[in-house]
C-alpha cells in the first residue's frame, strides 16, 4: 500500500537564522514561487518528516548535505532534521531570469524524492537589497506519497508558506 507522508522544509541564514524571502512569480517562469537566496552565502537547513521516516541522504544542487538528527522530546511521529547549505559558486542571475535548482532527498528503504526549487541569486555582498524583497519564508511544505515498490517518492504537491499567513 502506498504510504503519504509530509516534508516541510524551512530555510534560513546561518548563524543568524535570519529569515530568507520568497516571492509569487504567477506564469512569468517555470515555477510559480521563486526562493531568494545569496551568493556564497550559508543557510540552515531542516527537513521535518511527518509521519517520521528516516531521512539517509539529502543534495542540494549536487552538494551532499549532511543532515544531524534534531531529536524531538514530545513528538515521537516527527523526524526532524538539520545541515548546513552553502550557496559558494552560485552564479547570480541576471534581470528576469531564474536558477532551477535540484534537490534529492533519500529514505530508508532507498527512497528517493526528487523536486525543483527555482530561486534567485543575488550578490553575495553588502547589507540589503533586492534578495530582502517579497514574502518571509516560513517553509516549503512538500505532500509525498512512498510508493510500494519503495523505488522513489512522488511529490503531489508543493507549497510555499509566508511566516504571516500562520
Amino acid at each position: 500500500m502506498d504510504e503519504k507522508f509530509k516534508v516541510r522544509v524551512t530555510v534560513a541564514q546561518w548563524p543568524t537564522r535570519s529569515p530568507v524571502y520568497h516571492k509569487p512569480d504567477g506564469l512569468r517562469f517555470a515555477h510559480p514561487n521563486t526562493l531568494k537566496v545569496r551568493a556564497n552565502q550559508k543557510y540552515v537547513v531542516e527537513a521535518i518528516i511527518t509521519p517520521a521516516k528516516t531521512l539517509t541522504g539529502m543534495r542540494i544542487w549536487g552538494q551532499t548535505l549532511f543532515m544531524t538528527p534534531v531529536h524531538e522530546r514530545h513528538h515521537r511521529d516527527i523526524a526532524r532534521y538539520s545541515a548546513i547549505w552553502c550557496t559558494s559558486g552560485y552564479d547570480v542571475n541576471k534581470n528576469k531570469t531564474r536558477t532551477f535548482v535540484p534537490v534529492m532527498m533519500e529514505f530508508k528503504g532507498e527512497a528517493v524524492l526528487l523536486a525543483t526549487v527555482q530561486c534567485k541569486v543575488y550578490p553575495g555582498d553588502g547589507d540589503g537589497g533586492h534578495y530582502q524583497w517579497g514574502q518571509t519564508l516560513h517553509s516549503i511544505d512538500l505532500d509525498c506519497k512512498a510508493l510500494t515498490d519503495g523505488a522513489y517518492v512522488d511529490l503531489i504537491s508543493e507549497k510555499f508558506v509566508s511566516s504571516r499567513t500562520l
